[in-house]
């Protein structure tokens, strides 16, 4: 068996939450590693790749709607050709959730996310120049036209997370028939909040080493997803605090980079410009750099 549908991305945009609100419903299944990332590599469309693929759904139910959730296939340029390798090995049926996030929010975030975990520039301001895939994993139309060219538009489903985060149950209500599971919203907890970037634990160190070792390999898909959090809290290192926010010249800038994109997606989806109004995005960062010059 194979997937029925994917989580395409958008990296940092709450896609843990919706994972994990759908592993909630009866009739879902995911593989234990959420994201498998197999279509991003040639590898999918060698009978070796596609049986080491199928395994990891070897333990679905027949008519489970069966989910990978890789972020990895809205990266372009890190990722190129995930269209295509789905298109070829999931055939042209396959459902899409792609979870948007106001995009400046998602970059910064993308920065927290790692400098918590690998070195790069200390701020946002830098982060965007010494990382070229920062801005374009932002772009969400670009991304989104990817998908489109191999697949009808009726099998994108985007969603955006501030709205997602506001009714959670009724979300995972309304994606039922679409990916072919009977619904149970109730079992969702709202309340509940996953892979947050404030204070979460850090993938660095002797933790993450254990973890990589054969035997926890072995163990990790036979224990529960809510096991496997409360190990990692217990035993891996905090993140460290937030770097600063970006600057005034540094939000506007990627304001400026991103418009034109956040155009042409108001149009693929068929909402209204701005999807996100830029004059809050500049008052959230205004806000957090004052908060950031206060003595504490």
């Amino acid at each position: 068996m194979l997937p029925t549908f994917l989580i395409i991305g958008a990296q940092k945009s709450g896609t843990t939450t919706l994972y994990r609100d759908l592993l909630t419903q009866p009739g879902v299944y995911f593989p234990y590693h959420k994201e498998p990332t197999m279509l991003a590599h040639d590898r999918i469309l060698t009978p070796e790749g596609l049986t080491e693929y199928e395994a990891l759904f070897a333990n679905a139910k027949p008519g489970d709607a069966r989910g990978d959730a890789s972020t990895g296939y809205a990266k372009i340029p890190r990722f190129t050709n995930v269209p295509q390798r789905a298109h070829k090995v999931l055939g042209p049926s396959i459902q899409l959730l792609y979870l948007l996030r106001e995009p400046v929010s998602r970059i910064v975030s993308h920065h927290h996310h790692e400098i918590t975990n690998k070195p790069v520039p200390p701020t946002v301001d830098e982060f965007i120049i010494a990382d070229h895939t920062a801005i374009p994993f932002s772009k969400y139309a670009f991304q989104a036209k990817a998908w489109l060219e191999c697949f009808d538009a009726d099998k994108l489903h985007v969603l955006l997370l501030d709205e997602y985060v506001k009714d959670r149950r009724g979300e995972v209500e309304r994606l039922g028939p679409i990916l072919g599971y009977s619904p149970d919203p109730e079992l969702v907890d709202p309340q509940s909040k996953f892979n947050t970037a404030e204070g979460r634990s850090s993938d660095r160190g002797w933790a993450m080493r254990i973890r990589r070792t054969r035997p926890y390999e072995r163990l990790r898909p036979l224990l529960p997803v809510t096991t496997r959090d409360r190990l990692r809290r217990i035993f891996t290192p905090k993140a460290p605090p937030p770097p600063p926010p970006p600057s005034e010249a540094c939000v506007e800038k990627l304001l400026h980079e991103l418009e034109d994109d956040h155009r042409e997606l108001a149009t693929i989806i068929g909402r209204p410009y701005p999807i996100w109004d830029p004059d809050r995005v500049r008052e959230r960062y205004e806000q957090l750099r004052r908060a950031s010059q206060r003595p504490t």
